[in-house]
């Protein structure tokens, strides 16, 4: 998969986003992890209101919104359908690499995709957060953020620690000339040969 081309098939999309090593740290009671969360997103994408809301975001602040609200919509569903309450860390990390898929759909214009780029969010995970702790001290965020050796996925505990990192990413990027999700790329993807 080249991260950069265009796929008309969300359900195709969604199918991708998230891998299994992402879901095996995901216990649950119930439903299989895959099945709950393709479900929602599939249902959430099929919905008109969530593309239309996307389609109006226009800057960083619109879309932390927006991706927070869809976030906060993950949570209940998952926790009824799983019979697990979901930690903050998976629930914001599963839009996130939902999203890091989506913008690649054709229904999206070639200028909002390129603007969705620059302002998704990084999946915070083991690779991402290593990747960030090895740049923060380079930057002004690196007096604000502090990560551990060992972070993942569920060290992101907070709105506020997410938030923070996500604005340390955004100014390492931007540092860098580049769009946030590069560092992903380079964390994730590369290490992993998906890019």
């Amino acid at each position: 998969m080249k991260f950069h081309a265009v796929e008309p098939n969300l359900v195709l999309l969604v199918r991708k986003s998230v891998g299994r090593s992402t879901f095996r740290g995901l216990p649950t009671k119930k439903r299989r992890p895959s099945a709950v969360f393709r479900e929602w997103a599939y249902e959430r994408l099929a919905d008109e209101k969530t593309l239309a809301q996307l389609s109006v975001v226009k800057t960083h602040e619109d879309y932390d919104r927006w991706i927070k609200r869809l976030s906060s919509d993950l949570r209940p569903r998952w926790e009824k359908e799983t019979g697990q309450v979901m930690r903050f860390g998976p629930s914001r990390k599963l839009p996130d690499l939902l999203m890091k898929e989506v913008i690649r759909w054709s229904g999206f214009t070639a200028g909002h995709r390129n603007q969705l780029l620059e302002f998704i969010h990084v999946p915070l995970d083991s690779y991402s957060l290593l990747a960030v702790r090895r740049c923060l001290s380079d930057t002004k965020a690196g007096r604000r953020v502090k990560i551990s050796d060992n972070a993942s996925m569920g060290s992101v505990g907070t709105e506020g620690m997410y938030a923070s990192i996500q604005k340390a990413i955004r100014e390492i990027a931007e540092e860098a000339g580049v769009p946030p999700i590069y560092i992903d790329l380079l964390a994730w993807n590369r290490t992993h040969k998906a890019v």
